[in-house]
């Protein structure tokens, strides 16, 4: 399946329920993306400040790919988008804690999504 010019709005696949299960895999990964790993297998768990240190690091050099041809217009292209971006401000301690309450790792706290506060029926509140 080749998906060349056309984005997933306009592109009609005879088979529906594969459409589907795209998708739904894809809805599952962005779920997935917030939430803390709490030490899951294959998890990375680091950090806030560890986080925003390699965060600044990724966008230090551009990454190398190709031929030199190739190298110079990646290495265009990360200058550009570098110069779009506004400099990282550098977070005091203070300032952080005060805007965000923060647990144990320095995280700020995730609300669980509806779905996991659903009441059995025996439990729900009388109005």
């Amino acid at each position: 399946m080749l998906l060349s010019c056309q984005s997933l709005t306009c592109f009609s696949y005879p088979d529906p329920p594969l459409l589907m299960a795209v998708q739904t895999a894809l809805v599952a990964l962005i779920a997935f993306m917030p939430t803390n790993p709490n030490g899951a297998l294959g998890s990375l768990d680091y950090k806030k400040e560890e986080r925003r240190c390699l965060a600044i690091k990724s966008c230090g050099a551009a990454p190398t790919f190709g031929t030199s041809e190739c190298q110079r217009l990646i290495d265009e292209i990360h200058q550009y988008m570098l110069s779009k971006v506004p400099p990282v401000p550098q977070l005091a301690a203070q300032e952080s804690s005060d805007e965000h309450p923060t647990n144990a790792e320095g995280e700020v706290p995730v609300a669980p999504l509806d779905g996991d506060n659903i009441a059995s029926p025996d439990e729900q509140p009388k109005p």
